[in-house]
Parts: C-alpha cells; sequence; structure tokens
C-alpha cells in the first residue's frame, strides 16, 4: 500500500516505488542513514530537483533559492517525523531484566519489556536541527568514553562557520545503555 502524500510526497503524489530513487550496482542501495559510517552512496534532493528547485516559485523564489546554501530541503519540507507510527526516543538499557510492570503509552507503545528495558516513544516529533557537510562522526570499539559523560554514537560533522555545511533535521535518540 503506497504511503499517503502528507507521509511522503514522491509515493503519495506520484506513485513512485522505493527503488526509483534507491537503486542498486552491484550490490549497494544508494541512499543510507546517518548513522551509517560511510559518506558515501548518499541520495540528494538535487540529484532529482536540480540545483534550482523554486524556480517555477515567480515571486518567493529568490528568497527559497537562497536559502539552499545555508539548509538542506528537508529542513523546510519535513517539519516533523513519525506522522503515523510511533518512534522510539529514548532507551533505557539498565532497566532491563527487572520486574517492572509492561505498561503502553498514550500510542499504544510498550514503555518497557523486560528483554530491553524501558523506552519513551514520540509521535508527529519536530526534528533536531544541526550543522552538517555530510559527513557524520561514529563512536568506534575501543574509543575512550566518560562514564559520567554524553557519548555520541552516531552524530553529524559541521558548523555554521563551515562554508560546505547547512542545516539538516535529525531524528535525536538517546539511551542509557551498558558499557565495557
Amino acid at each position: 500500500e503506497q504511503p499517503s502524500e502528507d507521509l511522503d510526497v514522491h509515493m503519495g503524489r506520484y506513485d513512485l516505488l522505493c527503488q526509483d530513487c534507491h537503486t542498486t550496482s552491484k550490490h549497494e542501495i544508494a541512499g543510507k542513514g546517518s548513522g551509517l559510517p560511510t559518506s558515501s552512496n548518499r541520495l540528494k534532493c538535487e540529484q532529482c530537483h536540480g540545483a534550482h528547485p523554486h524556480a517555477n516559485s515567480q515571486a518567493v523564489a529568490f528568497h527559497l533559492e537562497s536559502h539552499l546554501d545555508n539548509m538542506t530541503c528537508q529542513t523546510c519540507h519535513i517539519p516533523s517525523f513519525a506522522k503515523e507510527s510511533p518512534t522510539k526516543l529514548f532507551w533505557d538499557w539498565s532497566k532491563a531484566g527487572k520486574n517492572l510492570p509492561v505498561e503502553k503509552d498514550q500510542y499504544g507503545m510498550p514503555t518497557f519489556s523486560k528483554q530491553d528495558g524501558a523506552a519513551i516513544w514520540g509521535k508527529d516529533v519536530v526534528p533536531s536541527y544541526r550543522w552538517t557537510d555530510g559527513r557524520t562522526t561514529h563512536y568506534a570499539i575501543g574509543d575512550t568514553i566518560d562514564p559520567k559523560g554524553i557519548t555520541t554514537l552516531a552524530g553529524p560533522v559541521g558548523s555554521i562557520k563551515d562554508k560546505h555545511a547547512r542545516i539538516h533535521p535529525y531524528k535525536h535518540f538517546t539511551a542509557l545503555q551498558p558499557y565495557d
């Protein structure tokens, strides 16, 4: 079943399939999540929509186009995510194995499971915005951590001072998890 236009305009309005954008070559699928440690084979809106996607907007084209140097298309075109199905936003592994009551939240999602621990879910979530130059940083086994601090397992690389970086929306996921 195709998603609604509100969830995915490409599939909902134009009847595209996942494979129309996520093409394959030599067992590699185009496109990737920012949590994966590679910057190759990424998809960009400009690949289909060109460098000036608002050119037909006439009166506001100049203003819309001027933003493209500083923000990705998704910044405006994906104002929220998890519109129909909830997404996990927080995972507390320290509760795994305990005998706590299994309850469901306002979305019908479990707030606890003995196997996985506690969780917080969200729906119609406004993303977090970060500067990125298209690369991501990743924790690697053996990297030093501060047990009293926050360890970023994956995150965007870039800053407002980087002329190649743009603002991009992200799902901010946090967890309490074991470490060795």
